[in-house]
């Protein structure tokens, strides 16, 4: 039986609820039990509007710190106000009519902008808003990043992403492990750029000179620190004698030093992955002997924007070989070169957030008139009378309830009541074909709506064209990162 909570009573002399408003009868109509097993019938729903004054007064939209709003009925007993999320329709037929604009204002940003992108799925039946709220799409904001050390800070304080430029990759390490030529077909090597005075020419066959002198000449690459090149397949070749001779390498070209590096030399990535406990072996060794994350403590203590790997390191710290870092570096992803300017839609999931575009210039997040409005398939609205809990739970969670949990309930509740249990085994059996990762889009435990809607794809087209599954899940965010 489930445990309800004690009659709330305030008798006269005690503290009076500082917000009360005056209820109608729970016999009147309007108002209806919900969540009647979990709560034991102690929860209702009042459809129709109160005149109350006090309403007036009232936040128009619920904040967690707000003051208990309390309701006395009319035998004197009293119900404390819960308030629940409602859903809006936006779908491609029936969408908001500013894309969601007023909510996301009146709610500070928690709630964002629903304007769907255009596509095919969507594109007739979207309409063009004069809403002075109308708010725009945020799939393709025209914001441009330049990584420098402040901005790459700016990241990592907006976004709490551990993002750097890397160093000390090695060309040949303490293996004896060394770079591919710079003369292999089609391979890309990347040459530091320096004042002349700080190298010298590295003394090379007279064909190899000339043609890597030409290549870093000609390049289009504008970054100021470092320069890659590839090598073409035809039209360019090296002296046989320099071909496994080109590791570290210097060309002196003019007032400017081109310097061989590692190809991931300066490049900038988001090592998040490595500070935590059970990826980086480090961590757990500097965590046991009282000392700061090894990775974190670059900008942590030392505010600097480049960690540099530790292919020959000073202390107890063992050499690092050139084959982990190839290992391990699939794990970051990947901004950019130091230098490069970047465009805000090619970050990766976890720095790809409102707050970095708003930060950086983007300023469509409220358009005003003339704002193409376009839903999303299904978007509908949640019916509030129903409550709040799935029918149907799992092994993993027995008791507990979660919008971290919302996937696997509801796939579990369709799959096993739905009547049509034979496109839902062909629509399981598509997403086992065409997969997708939880990290896609950062989907986090309370952001599982976006999977949802993937699925449903399959759903809706599992007696369909296969091209028209292809056609759809490409226009999906999370196919496009996978």
């Amino acid at each position: 039986q489930s445990l309800v909570n004690p009659p709330v009573t305030f008798y006269t002399d005690s503290i009076q609820p500082p917000q009360v408003l005056n209820l109608p009868a729970l016999t009147e109509a309007g108002i209806d039990s919900i969540d009647e097993y979990r709560s034991n019938g102690g929860e209702f729903i009042l459809h129709d509007e109160l005149t109350d004054p006090l309403c007036s007064t009232l936040n128009e939209v619920s904040e967690d710190d707000d003051t208990p709003v309390f309701g006395k009925l009319p035998d004197g007993s009293w119900l404390v106000y819960d308030p629940r999320l409602k859903l809006e329709e936006n779908t491609p037929i029936s969408h908001l009519e500013d894309g969601g604009g007023l909510i996301q204002s009146l709610t500070g940003g928690d709630s964002r902008c629903v304007n769907a992108p255009r596509t095919f799925v969507n594109e007739e039946q979207c309409t063009l808003s004069f809403s002075p709220t109308a708010c725009g799409s945020s799939g393709t904001p025209d914001v441009e990043i330049e990584l420098n050390a402040n901005n790459i800070a700016l990241l990592h304080s907006i976004t709490g992403q551990y993002i750097y430029g890397v160093l000390g990759l090695p060309v040949v390490d303490h293996e004896d492990t060394t770079l591919e030529s710079p003369c292999t077909v089609g391979l890309r090597s990347r040459w530091e750029i320096k004042d002349a005075t700080e190298c010298t020419h590295s003394i090379l066959g007279t064909e190899t000179n000339a043609t890597l002198v030409d290549l870093l000449t000609k390049s289009s690459d504008t970054n100021p620190f470092v320069r890659d090149i590839i090598f073409p397949t035809r039209g360019y070749s090296c002296s046989v004698d320099d071909t496994l001779a080109l590791d570290d390498v210097e060309l002196v070209i003019g007032g400017i030093c081109y310097k061989r590096v590692h190809p991931d030399h300066m490049s900038v990535y988001d090592f998040t992955y490595w500070t935590l406990d059970d990826t980086h072996p480090g961590n757990m060794v500097a965590a046991m002997e009282g000392e700061y994350n090894p990775i974190k403590k670059w900008m942590d203590l030392d505010n600097n924007v480049f960690l540099t790997y530790p292919s020959f390191p000073s202390g107890d710290v063992p050499n690092h070989s050139a084959g982990r870092w190839d290992t391990h570096s699939t794990k970051f992803p990947m901004l950019g070169r130091f230098g490069d300017t970047v465009l805000f839609v090619d970050l990766p999931n976890e720095i790809r957030l409102d707050e970095v575009a708003q930060h950086f210039g983007e300023t469509s997040s409220i358009g005003g008139s003339g704002v193409v409005v376009c839903g999303s398939p299904f978007e509908a609205p949640n019916d509030p009378s129903e409550g709040y809990q799935f029918d149907m739970t799992t092994r993993r969670n027995i008791d507990l309830w979660g919008l971290g949990s919302q996937r696997e309930h509801l796939w579990v509740m369709v799959g096993l009541t739905s009547v049509d249990q034979l496109r839902q085994r062909v629509a399981w059996a598509l997403s086992q074909l065409l997969v997708v990762v939880p990290g896609a889009v950062s989907i986090a435990d309370s952001h599982t709506e976006a999977f949802l809607t993937y699925y449903d794809i399959f759903v809706r087209n599992a007696f369909g064209n296969y091209g028209d599954v292809l056609r759809e899940i490409s226009y999906s965010p999370l196919m496009a990162e996978n």
